[in-house]
């Protein structure tokens, strides 16, 4: 290159990194953090916070009409990389580390990034009692077990099990069993279930045994 001076003021363009940049003094660029939402399982919606700013304004826009200012973007999803701006994004249960990555005309790097994390459905199985069991005479007392799926590893979830002869009135506080196992004298029908929770779900499952199912 003939001129040093250009060259050297090129490659420290090339080299920045800032929250904000624009392709005029007057219009500068910036990106003020990420969003996403959920709102199924493995889709993953991703959104960016970009202000346009000059001596008189902080306008709000999209992707989409950057393209004056920009020169390419691109998102990253752990170890891929994504040129489209387009919703959903598929990603599977689990963290994952989201980085939006913006090049303006010029070459200067603008980048925000953070942890996203994909909640697995929560869900209960109940094991026994089984579907039919009607014949009490048979057993000294009645043991309620069921197994809870779908807690992540930064959940904590809790569980309950409420037996009832009224269907009515299964959920209600009083019919919470403490230790699972009901004992005798029993009647001839039980309605029971589990109420599964975490901070971001709650889940219920419920059966009928006994003569009267």
């Amino acid at each position: 290159m003939k001129n040093p001076v250009l060259a050297l003021t090129l490659l420290m363009l090339s080299c920045s990194d800032s929250d904000e940049f624009g392709s005029e003094k007057s219009d500068v660029i910036q990106l003020k953090g990420i969003s996403y939402y959920t709102p199924r399982a493995n889709e993953l919606y991703l959104y960016e916070d970009l202000r346009l700013v000059n001596s008189e304004n902080s306008v709000p826009f999209r992707l989409d009409s950057a393209k004056y200012y920009l020169g390419d973007y691109f998102w990253i999803i752990d170890s891929d990389t994504i040129r489209s701006n387009k919703n959903p994004h598929r990603a599977s249960y689990g963290e994952h580390f989201v980085k939006l990555v913006l090049i303006d005309v010029y070459g200067d790097t603008l980048s925000d990034s953070i942890t996203v994390r994909l909640n697995e459905q929560l869900r209960i199985e109940l094991l026994s009692p089984i579907d039919g069991f009607s014949d009490f005479s048979k057993t000294d007392s009645l043991e309620f077990r069921y197994k809870i799926g779908g807690v992540d590893s930064w959940e904590q979830a809790s569980s309950f099990v409420y037996v009832s002869t009224d269907e009515n009135s299964l959920w209600k506080e009083e019919n919470i069993l403490p230790d699972n196992i009901l004992k005798p004298p029993l009647d001839d029908i039980y309605f029971w279930g589990v109420k599964a929770f975490t901070e971001q779900d709650t889940v219920f499952s419920k059966r009928c045994i006994g003569k009267f199912c």
